[in-house]
């Protein structure tokens, strides 16, 4: 059996005295997309900021491709192919698109300008709207440039937190279909935070559900999946 490239093991995290997540565990090979689903609170925006390195396990551990990144600095984990997209729009408003695209592609990128050109090619818009500052774009607009952010240098692991709030149908169609691009490119192992399960489903490989900091279920992404997550989260599975 090849190594997995993200493994988690017996996860805790707290904030402070409160606790998020608790005795988690799972595993991902190589190309492979594990979606966390569940209501708010539930704890899976917790563990993909403990994938990136935010948010340090209170017990447990994080390995990538064998390696331990428990205990490393979010710069390091970034450095051995992890890349992580927060909640909301992580660009900065004030600088172009092109700018945005370059800052992210001369730090991990061997050749930044072919990078930027590729983000171009996953969502022409951008190329369209290169010299416009960030915040001029709409919030579709804006999540496609940090969605090209977080590809541009071609990532081992993609960790992807609420990709589709707030967002119109055609903007979220566009940008699974990058998702997808860079699955095939790059064989790219994704971790995807998402509300919508429909679109969550249709896309990941498994399914976890997390209810109050703990995971109650977890198998392949498929329609028994769609039932039982429904079934959790609207309160008919004890």
């Amino acid at each position: 059996m090849s190594e997995a490239m993200i493994e988690v093991k017996n996860l805790t995290l707290k904030y402070g005295d409160a606790l998020a997540v608790e005795d988690v565990s799972f595993s991902l090979a190589k190309g492979e997309c594990l979606t966390i689903l569940g209501a708010n609170g539930a704890g899976k925006s917790s563990i993909g900021k403990s994938l990136a390195g935010l948010l340090p396990p209170s017990s447990g551990s994080i390995s990538m491709a064998g390696d331990d990144i428990t205990s490393l600095d979010p710069y390091l984990i970034a450095q051995r192919g992890l890349s992580y997209l927060p909640e909301g729009r992580a660009i900065f408003p004030t600088l172009t698109v092109e700018e945005n695209l370059m800052l992210g592609a001369r730090k991990l990128a061997e050749d930044p300008k072919l990078a930027v050109q590729h983000a171009y090619e996953l969502f022409g818009r951008l190329g369209e709207r290169r010299k416009q500052q960030a915040r001029t774009l709409s919030g579709g607009e804006q999540q496609m440039l940090a969605v090209a952010k977080a590809l541009i240098t071609e990532p081992d692991v993609l960790v992807v937190d609420e990709l589709s709030l707030g967002l119109a149908p055609i903007v979220i169609a566009d940008i699974y279909t990058a998702l997808a691009a860079a699955r095939v490119k790059n064989n790219v192992t994704i971790v995807l935070i998402e509300q919508y399960i429909d679109r969550a489903l249709s896309f990941a490989d498994r399914a976890m559900l997390m209810v109050h900091g703990h995971e109650v279920w977890n198998g392949p992404a498929d329609s028994n999946a769609d039932s039982i997550v429904r079934s959790f989260l609207s309160g008919e599975a004890a």
